[in-house]
């Protein structure tokens, strides 16, 4: 299985007030969690990552769009992990 280490930022400056960072951030980490079986599938056994996300949006939005730009930021991750990576 592959660790993969993931951290979820929010910047302050977008987001001043910590109940709205702490809510993005929730919803993010909601929607990795929920999504993560497919990206360790896709993912060869015995290799390692470490993750990034920052939430760089002004205003606050639903979980749905959090999910689906998740979901598309993993895949564009991955597509660019596997043609860089050398194949043994």
């Amino acid at each position: 299985m592959p660790c993969i280490q993931v951290m979820f930022g929010v910047p302050k400056k977008n987001f001043p007030r910590a109940v709205d960072r702490n809510r993005m951030k929730r919803l993010m980490r909601e929607s990795y969690r929920l999504g993560k079986n497919e990206l360790f599938e896709k993912i060869g056994p015995g290799t390692g990552y470490n993750l990034a996300l920052l939430f760089t949006g002004k205003e606050l939005t639903d979980y749905t769009t959090i999910q689906l730009a998740l979901k598309n930021a993993l895949e564009r991750w991955l597509k660019k992990i596997t043609s860089t990576t050398p194949t043994s």
